[in-house]
């Protein structure tokens, strides 16, 4: 990576390690969500999949805008966080306990895109990127829609397990 000499490097930066996280959730979510046995979750976790497809075509756009710099960004944090999703597919059997452990896992790449959103945010509003700003608020927005979806699922999930086992979750280990 070369050394970053201005916020319009920093801004470029952003959107290009936004751009690869995107890319590997566009790749990689659609199979891992094959695996879930609740219809709703596969549904969600797909169509994740496919947004995040939208996402790096977009985010790719403005960072050419900004500089023909081109980054083979292989973002680290999206691929640790998508590694342990698919062991888990792996070392759980498909079945509630896997549901579960997939909507941690996008949970947790979602947290993070968000958490990476915002600091594209600031760097865009700090340079007077007032377009591209809005459009990061935009991505992030439905990151936080699709989190809360998720979270909504796990509170389903947690109400059905109590239901089952006279009002008091049971352990799985």
């Amino acid at each position: 990576m070369n050394q970053l000499i201005s916020m319009d490097d920093l801004l470029v930066e952003c959107l290009h390690d936004l751009k690869g996280a995107e890319a590997q959730a566009g790749n990689r979510l659609p199979k891992i969500s094959a695996l879930a046995i609740d219809p709703v979750l596969r549904r969600t976790v797909f169509e994740i999949g496919l947004y995040a497809r939208g996402a790096c075509s977009i985010l790719d756009g403005w960072a050419n805008e900004l500089s023909s710099k081109k980054s083979s960004s292989h973002n680290l944090w999206m691929k640790g966080i998508l590694d342990d999703a698919e062991r888990d597919t792996v070392m759980i059997d498909p079945g509630c306990l896997l549901d579960i452990a997939m909507i941690g896992a996008v949970r947790k790449s979602l947290a993070a895109s968000i958490v990476s959103y915002e600091t594209a945010i600031a760097v865009a509003y700090k340079i007077d990127q007032q377009i591209i700003a809005g459009g990061l608020s935009a991505l992030m927005t439905d990151k936080q829609k699709h989190d809360r979806k998720l979270r909504e699922l796990l509170s389903d999930e947690n109400e059905t397990s109590r239901t089952r086992h006279g009002g008091q979750l049971s352990s799985v280990f």
